[in-house]
């Protein structure tokens, strides 16, 4: 996993967008499994 995808799953996790992640796929809060690199271009990671 790289850096980027790495801080990108962090901040998902503490917005509630997905909840786990297994290989190139995330798991959404509604239990869709979605390719990584698409949820990243849906959520981009806002400052806080």
């Amino acid at each position: 996993m790289s850096l980027d995808v790495s801080a990108w799953f962090n901040w998902a996790m503490r917005q509630r967008i997905v909840l786990a992640m297994s290989g190139e796929v995330v798991y959404t809060a509604s239990g869709e499994a979605v390719a990584v690199t698409e949820m990243m271009q849906q959520f981009p990671i806002r400052n806080e």
